[in-house]
């Protein structure tokens, strides 16, 4: 089997991931070294140096061997180790204090059970500092302790010394015993052990080392500043260093530094990465931060984890669909689009689209915020992904570009609103823009087209904008303009659809008056921006040259487009691409005699302005 790519270019990977995978051959180092220390005290000192060894080293090695086995045999990391260990206290305190039913009555026959269970309750006390404590006490500082053990014997080195003042009748002369050798190998296997496990201690993060003080003293803040202040600890500034600058430029390459929610879950992607990592080390080439943010957003376990797992990949798609101008140099352009794929096929899952869309729901429990962020995921994802076919694509849209005529009277008003209510109304703004890049993308598709046809309530709502005559309504206001421009865009991809679908939508908005005159409007206006009216101009020119049946559904509008035409051609007062585009239009329709006849009786002076422009 091919060995799986690392994606060393991924700036989570490179950093986070390799230094996870670092951490974890550390560990396995450790408990290494460990397995070496034991197997050399036990099969090569204890078994064929035993009558020779002094009483110092004899005693040093049990010690040693004794408190490395269970390091060596345990299976979980020290930090989870140490949480059994809280757990183990906190299960022994309530035992020792279920003994004691104080809600009982006092009574005669009570006594002898309330004197029993002070009787337990007492021995339950002994436990913990005579058994629980010490136990606990050699698993954290087992290699220390052994490593404290080594430097004492390898700076006495009194082996040979004390094997000739005990007088030991086997010893074999100093020069030709192996003894001392061995010895030496031994300690320095455990002092070299002892020193990486300090070394790895050292890349804890600061809350690992205060949780464990405050297992055992409240005074929180005291601790902080005495571990601060302290140089003797000052491994802790060095393993905030590290952890803090991994996370900070990962969360930097990525735009995230100024939320302080998304650096808190790459931090949290840095912990579980490790942890992970030191279970099983090739867990480090198959995660990043996208498969990250699925897994969060699948998860059940609460509704923290699907938020954290949304915003992570909003970010991740902006970025990647819009790095393109500024790529980094480890990224060749294939390299990215490969990458862009990679996480458009993530964020396309089923699971995920279907959560994504119960989120964007105006019915959803996520707030106005989260909408935002689903449906700005649904949008970059949309004309990749076949999004029709989840039942919940048509509401879920619809609700977003959804313009009552309440919402368009508050419109109105929007300048008299407090800071509060204009943050939530630029959140449903917002909202409304992403729902049109949505259906945008999705009318790029023939069979989203036929869809969107037989959803008449989509379809009206995609239509709303130009209906209501927002632009006008709002006075040209920006967002009116925006909105009103992505409303058009929609319908120029409906009208261009081709086959039987696309001749039903431009019947079934040619037979909208409302919306013709509200295209008539735009086109007469001077306000109007350039491209909404350039947009109007396609939408009525696919309209004005479809078939006679659905022409005749609004002949009086069709007839009024054309006269138009030759006015905007000839005025000088207009931009030059839209002057072009009613050029085309005319010479599309002047090619159908009944149109010509139209064009000709526009206006008395028609035939001498185009004229002119010849």
């Amino acid at each position: 089997m091919a060995r799986k790519e690392v994606d060393i270019h991924l700036k989570e990977v490179g950093y986070i991931n390799c230094y996870a995978f670092f951490m974890a051959y550390l560990l396995m180092a450790i408990r290494g070294l460990g397995y070496l220390v034991i197997t050399w005290s036990t099969v090569v000192l204890l078994g064929g140096f035993v009558s020779d060894l002094g009483k110092k080293d004899f005693w040093s090695l049990t010690i040693i061997t004794l408190v490395l086995t269970p390091r060596v045999c345990a299976d979980v990391g020290l930090k989870e180790k140490l949480m059994d260990i809280w757990y183990s206290f906190h299960g022994l305190y309530r035992t020792i204090f279920a003994t004691l039913d104080t809600k009982n009555s006092i009574t005669l026959a009570y006594w002898p059970r309330g004197l029993l269970a002070v009787v337990v309750w007492l021995c339950h006390l002994l436990v913990a500092p005579i058994v629980v404590g010490p136990l606990a006490a050699l698993y954290v500082c087992g290699p220390l302790l052994s490593a404290g053990i080594s430097v004492w014997r390898l700076i006495e080195h009194d082996y040979g010394d004390v094997m000739k003042e005990e007088g030991c009748c086997n010893c074999m002369k100093d020069e030709d015993s192996h003894l001392q050798p061995a010895l030496n190998v031994l300690y320095t296997l455990a002092l070299l052990q002892g020193l990486l496990f300090c070394y790895r201690c050292c890349h804890f993060p600061f809350s690992f080392y205060k949780g464990i003080f405050c297992a055992v003293n409240s005074c929180t803040d005291v601790i902080e500043t005495t571990l601060k202040k302290n140089p003797i600890l000052c491994c802790r500034f060095y393993a905030s260093f590290a952890r803090k600058r991994l996370v900070r430029d990962v969360a930097k390459e990525y735009n995230m530094s100024n939320d302080e929610q998304l650096v808190k879950a790459v931090k949290k992607y840095l912990s579980e990465t490790v942890s992970r990592c030191e279970k099983d080390p090739a867990f480090f080439k198959e995660t990043n931060l996208a498969t990250y943010a699925v897994g969060m957003i699948k998860s059940i376990e609460s509704l923290e984890s699907f938020v954290s797992g949304a915003r992570i990949l909003d970010v991740l798609l902006n970025y990647a669909l819009t790095v393109k101008d500024k790529r980094p140099r480890r990224l060749t352009e294939e390299k990215q689009k490969a990458l862009t794929t990679d996480l458009i096929g993530l964020a396309s899952t089923s699971h995920v689209v279907k959560k994504l869309l119960q989120a964007m729901d105006s019915t959803s429990p996520h707030g106005v915020a989260m909408r935002g962020i689903a449906a700005n995921i649904l949008a970059n994802i949309a004309g990749r992904t076949p999004l029709m076919q989840f039942s919940q694509v048509i509401q879920s849209v619809g609700s977003l570009i959804d313009i009552s005529q309440q919402q368009l009277e508050g419109e109105c008003a929007v300048a008299k609103l407090q800071s509060g209510l204009q943050e939530a109304e630029n959140y449903r703004k917002l909202l409304m823009e992403k729902g049109f890049d949505i259906l945008h993308k999705l009318a790029a598709d023939q069979e989203n087209c036929r869809a969107i046809s037989n959803s008449q309530g989509l379809r009206s709502k995609a239509v709303a904008p130009v209906r209501s005559d927002l632009l006008h309504l709002m006075d040209h206001e920006a967002w009116s303009t925006t909105i009103v421009d992505k409303s058009l865009q929609v319908m120029a991809s409906l009208v261009a659809s081709p086959g039987e679908t696309g001749a039903q939508l431009r019947n079934q908005i040619s037979s909208d008056k409302e919306v013709i005159h509200g295209m008539e409007r735009i086109l007469r206006c001077c306000g109007c921006s350039e491209h909404v009216r350039i947009l109007s101009i396609e939408i009525l020119t696919h309209l004005a040259m479809d078939e006679e049946e659905s022409l005749r559904v609004n002949k009086e509008s069709r007839e009024n487009f054309i006269r138009m035409l030759p006015s905007i051609l000839t005025d000088d007062a207009k931009e030059c691409s839209i002057r072009e585009l009613a050029g085309e239009a005319l010479v599309m329709l002047s090619q159908s005699k009944s149109d010509a006849a139209i064009i000709l009786k526009a206006n008395d002076h028609v035939v001498r302005d185009l004229t002119k422009i010849l």
